[in-house]
């Protein structure tokens, strides 16, 4: 009794959409079905289909762009402004103990998710402290000033009210230290 509702259910199966082959096998009930032939080009919606549901799709758009505008964020995007990017170095601290070093006994790696602090240091020849406008959230660091400007998104979240910023006079440069949030949290 279970294997008739079986077989009449593998053959309402392959009677869904897949190449028909010639010939008529029996069923469990005696009576002939049409046998389908299943192969790799049957997975997924016929060639047909496919065509009717790229025509009639009208969200795909008319340019080449790879991003909607909804997408970029508007700060990324500042074509008018004509002041080039300082060099910057963007580094991964550790804070790491006597029981880390020799005992490794915390877990951690000296891999990025184990990191507790991103750096970010950035030189700036010829520009004065107070001309520096430095503006931090969690996912970015927006540095502007007279003759640079910056805009560096973070590999990871980072606690914004958390950071520390110093500036060293005799390189002209800024380090800004920000604490990564845990994934956790």
């Amino acid at each position: 009794m279970n294997e008739i509702s079986d077989f009449s259910s593998l053959t309402a199966l392959f009677q869904t959409g897949l190449a028909k082959e010639s010939g008529d096998l029996p069923d469990a009930r005696g009576s002939h079905t049409t046998v389908q032939k299943l192969t790799p080009g049957s997975i997924g919606p016929s060639a047909a289909a496919a065509k009717t549901l790229l025509s009639s799709s009208s969200t795909m758009p008319a340019s080449k762009d790879i991003w909607d505008d909804v997408e970029v964020d508007e700060a990324a995007v500042d074509v008018h402004d004509p002041r080039p990017q300082p060099e910057y170095k963007l580094t991964y601290r550790q804070k790491v103990t006597s029981e880390d070093m020799y005992l490794q006994m915390s877990g951690k790696t000296p891999g990025i998710h184990d990191s507790d602090e991103v750096v970010v240091t950035i030189d700036l020849p010829g520009v004065q402290f107070s001309d520096i406008v430095l503006t931090c959230t969690e996912t970015s660091l927006d540095m502007r000033c007279p003759k640079y400007k910056l805009l560096l998104h973070f590999p990871r979240t980072v606690r914004d009210q958390d950071g520390q910023a110093t500036w060293n006079k005799s390189r002209s440069q800024l380090v800004v230290a920000m604490p990564i949030k845990p994934d956790f949290m």
